[in-house]
């Protein structure tokens, strides 16, 4: 799958089965599909994913948006290798940071 028209990106965590293994998805939001997982839920899955991205002729710097929670793995990463993105955090994670500290 060719990745050169990327620009608008979902970055997920979550976890396989019951246990603290984390994966991150990342997910192409105009098409709607997932374009690579990565093990694990830290700055250098953006890192690893950078280099897919590019092997599948996509150009960092033409993502210009990620949706992401609020993780600051994934700001630090996005912002260090992604030059041109603006990050979003999802409503579902701020709508809980909210409910959290209300209650």
């Amino acid at each position: 799958m060719t990745l050169d028209g990327l620009e608008i990106l979902r970055l997920d965590e979550t976890s396989r089965k019951k246990n603290p293994n984390y994966i991150t998805l990342f997910v192409d939001l105009v098409k709607k599909k997932t374009v690579h997982i990565a093990e694990d839920k830290d700055d250098t899955t953006v890192v690893d994913f950078i280099k897919v991205l590019k092997e599948r002729g996509g150009n960092p710097d033409h993502i210009t948006d990620v949706s992401s929670e609020m993780s600051s793995a994934f700001i630090k990463g996005g912002k260090e290798n992604l030059p041109n993105v603006e990050i979003t955090f999802d409503k579902f994670h701020i709508l809980k940071i909210i409910a959290y500290s209300i209650s």
